[in-house]
């Protein structure tokens, strides 16, 4: 069963327009300023000119009434805009909750379907099952909690997005697992793009999530003989595309063709090669190393 894609934005603009209190502020602001100006140029123009004082009367009138439709108008048009911006803020967080409810639903049919298979013939827990689907949940909340912190809604902030989700996931197989090895592992960051689309922060986001999950639990065995654990993860742009490059100094992949598109898999592995293929990226392996994986997204 293949991920839902991502289906195609609708935008819908309602007369309802409830503005916040800073919108307000702004609108009041720009008011005074353009009073200000309008009076202090219309002022300007007609103490220049030699006018009768019946003429001048008849002048300072129209001004008023001018002034009075004119800032109605820019009032109107601010209200719209700001509206406007607020319709069309709303219309994608609905866009975005419709299509991440849909892959948290894929993503627990794809579990149960593991646990009807993987654990009667492996014997696995089945609250490993659960919890690995908590764990992506609680990655997808992560990345829109520092989506939604930001001004911007069109791009995430790369070094708090890996660094929020390597913590959550150290914490996470810490508390399950029994490895002292887990708690003692180090992230090193190579961050050259600071900001990412964010229609590629939540694929990225969940890639992360995975790839951390299987170096905490099959890359860094008990008896592994290591005093630190290490993952790299190193991310920037090329001209055309995103890179990201993830490293660890574990066991490292026993087979190197388990990413490929054909090859099968466990459900971690499946994911990665699910959304990396949503997003038209592409995966290569580093045969050469123990464990190297390198994605290239396209930026559009």
């Amino acid at each position: 069963m293949d991920l839902p894609k991502l289906s195609p934005k609708i935008y819908l603009i309602t007369p309802t327009m409830l503005l916040r209190p800073i919108q307000i502020l702004r609108i009041v602001l720009y008011y005074l300023i353009f009073g200000f100006l309008w009076i202090l140029l219309s002022d300007f123009f007609l103490n220049n000119l030699n006018l009768s004082p019946d003429m001048a009367y008849k002048i300072q009138s129209l001004k008023g009434i001018s002034f009075v439709l004119v800032s109605g108008l820019v009032i109107s048009l601010l209200l719209w805009r700001e509206g406007l911006e607020k319709n069309v803020l709303l219309a994608e967080i609905h866009h975005r909750v419709k299509n991440n409810l849909a892959i948290i639903s894929a993503f627990l049919e794809l579990q149960a379907n593991s646990v009807n298979s993987d654990a009667l013939e492996e014997k696995i827990d089945p609250r490993n099952f659960l919890l690995s689907s908590v764990r992506r949940i609680k990655t997808m909340a992560i990345s829109h909690e520092i989506l939604y912190n930001q001004n911007n809604l069109n791009s995430i902030q790369t070094e708090s997005l890996i660094q929020n989700i390597w913590e959550y996931s150290l914490e996470s197989n810490s508390k399950n697992q029994s490895n002292p090895l887990i708690s003692k592992s180090i992230l090193k960051k190579n961050i050259q793009t600071k900001t990412i689309q964010a229609k590629l922060g939540i694929p990225i986001a969940l890639i992360l999530n995975e790839l951390f999950n299987n170096s905490f639990q099959h890359g860094f065995p008990g008896n592994l003989e290591r005093s630190n654990p290490i993952v790299e993860v190193e991310i920037g742009s090329g001209e055309n595309s995103l890179f990201l490059i993830y490293r660890d100094n574990g066991i490292g992949l026993q087979d190197k063709k388990i990413l490929s598109r054909d090859s099968k898999s466990g459900l971690g592995i499946f994911i990665i090669k699910t959304l990396t293929k949503q997003v038209n990226g592409e995966i290569i392996v580093d045969r050469e190393k123990d464990m190297e994986i390198v994605f290239h997204f396209p930026r559009k």
